[in-house]
Order: C-alpha cells, then structure tokens, then sequence
C-alpha cells in the first residue's frame, strides 16, 4: 500500500488545470482507498469520467470558438458604427457647406437685382440726357440755319 499513498501524494501535487480532472481524480483516488471496489467497475467508472471529461472539454472549445466569433462580431459592430459616425460628420460638414452656399447666391442675387435696378436707372438717365443732347443739337442746328439765312440775306 506504500505506493497507493505516494500515488495519493503525486496527485495532490500536482497542479490541477481542469475542475472536472480535479473531480475525476478525486474519484479515482476514492475509489482506489476503498478496498471493496471491484476493478471492472473501477475501470468502468474511469472511462466513464475521462469520456464525460472529453465531452466537457469539447464543450468548452465549442464555445470558446463561439466567444471569438461573437467578439469579432462586435468588433465589425463597433466599425461599421464608426464609419456610420464618420460619414454622418461629413454630410453634416456637407449640408452646412451647402446652406452657406445658398445664403451667398441668395445675397449675389439680392445683390444683382439692386445692381440691375441702378442700372435701369443709369440707362433711363442717359436716355433723358441723349433726348436732351439731341434737342439742344436741333435747336442748335436750326439756330446755325437762321443766323446762315440771316448772313446770306445780308449779304
């Protein structure tokens, strides 16, 4: 029985990783100090364990797999909502853009239409001062004529 102890000891020494190896060598170990235990069904019982021990281990692969999956889900969550973000700024930058755009035509057009009316004005103007101009060319004209016909009837 000295080497059952030392196998006791071995055990305990070690460091156990797993809960469930931990479980199923503290069954085995229990089963070893029982001397009524049969060996068949010791053997029965370990298989038994190290296939429930495989299962869970299994499990745990499957959803370690499944909380990678599910993190690089959320990271193209959290990229996708980024460059969400990134494309709403620059609309916003756009539309603000284009709504000072729109105040500046709208003032070159305001701006034009003042521009147009002094315009007309100016024309209107010149129109008097070229009817004017063209009067005072007539009168001119026809007071060149009577002083010619006055010098010529002197003459």
């Amino acid at each position: 029985m000295p080497s059952d102890s030392n196998s006791n000891l071995d055990a305990k020494s070690v460091q156990h990783e797993n809960p469930i190896v931990e479980s199923t060598r503290a069954q085995v170990e229990t089963k070893q100090a029982q001397p009524e235990a049969q060996p068949r069904s010791l053997y029965k019982e370990i298989v038994g364990a190290q296939s429930q021990q495989t299962e869970h281990i299994s499990d745990l692969n499957q959803l370690d797999q499944f909380i990678a999956e599910l993190k690089s889900a959320v990271d193209v969550w959290k990229d996708m909502v980024t460059q969400t973000e990134t494309e709403v700024d620059i609309l916003t930058m756009t539309m603000i853009h284009l709504e000072s755009t729109i105040d500046d035509w709208k003032d070159t057009a305001a701006q034009t239409q003042q521009e147009g009316a002094m315009l007309k004005m100016r024309i209107r103007v010149l129109e008097m001062v070229k009817a004017e101009t063209q009067e005072a060319m007539l009168s001119l004209k026809a007071g060149t004529q009577v002083q010619a016909m006055h010098g010529a009837a002197r003459d």
